[in-house]
């Protein structure tokens, strides 16, 4: 992986890391904006007879002001936090704000499927992890669904929500040269071109339908080697008197 690479990569975990926390801060943040500013407008332009009714309203933008202070410094702790990580909760929200929501159990999957230390959440060894395996995988059984998501999100590199041929060809040109920018470009983005009379830009739907061709091969490789352990383990199949029937258990 290039500097570049890594670089590129960093900024998709400390964009995906915590944003479900973020957002919810984000969002409270808002509320108390628009009902702070409701409030200054009618400290502004209205006439009170009620000098206490004036106070009071003063004391209401005041507690909010102090509200918003205290969620911007807990945005601000978050985003400075040295142990970030990824939960489903914020892949949950990506996928959401790219236009490709997920069933939850899907999304605990996928964090299950390069979770190593099993803690419920990627931490960025993980997420780096999993993206070397996925550039070197030559099996096609590593994990790919995490990995297709954050090429994706590589490829946007100033957070549009789609991808454009310019942000990908330099991404392209650096990881396979001159010689096979062309190519990739065109099994990438196929009559999408600009070329080809196409708007020269993906949806991460779009995106995933194109590179996720080798769903079906990849996870039955991978739902046979998940047997194969199944089976390594399984108990033994008896019909004594005081012994369980494992056989229904296992194969459900």
């Amino acid at each position: 992986m290039s500097a570049q690479e890594e670089k590129d990569l960093r900024r998709v975990f400390e964009t995906l890391a915590f944003c479900a926390k973020k957002e919810a801060r984000k969002k409270q943040l808002e509320t108390k904006q628009a009902e702070r500013d409701r409030l200054t407008f009618r400290l502004d332009n209205e006439n009170f007879d009620d000098d206490n009714a004036e106070e009071e309203l003063g004391f209401q933008v005041d507690v909010l002001e102090q509200d918003m202070d205290t969620l911007l410094e807990e945005v601000k702790r978050i985003d400075e936090h040295p142990n970030k990580t990824i939960s489903a909760a914020d892949l949950d929200l990506a996928l959401r704000k790219l236009g490709k929501p997920s069933p939850r159990k899907d999304i605990e999957y996928m964090i299950w499927e390069i979770d190593e230390n099993l803690d419920g959440v990627v931490d960025w060894d993980e997420f780096r992890l999993m993206y070397h395996r996925n550039m070197h995988d030559a099996s096609g059984l590593e994990p790919f669904e995490v990995y297709n998501i954050s090429q994706f999100m590589t490829f946007d590199h100033d957070g549009k929500g789609f991808i454009t041929e310019d942000d990908t060809m330099t991404v392209l040109f650096m990881r396979h040269g001159r010689a096979h920018v062309e190519k990739e470009m065109i099994k990438l983005f196929g009559d999408k071109l600009k070329a080809k009379g196409g708007e020269g830009t993906l949806t991460l739907e779009q995106y995933l339908a194109v590179v996720s061709v080798r769903n079906p091969r990849m996870r039955e490789h991978r739902l046979d080697e998940l047997m194969k352990q199944v089976e390594a383990v399984k108990p033994s199949k008896s019909h004594g008197k005081g012994k369980v029937e494992h056989e229904r258990t296992w194969r459900g």
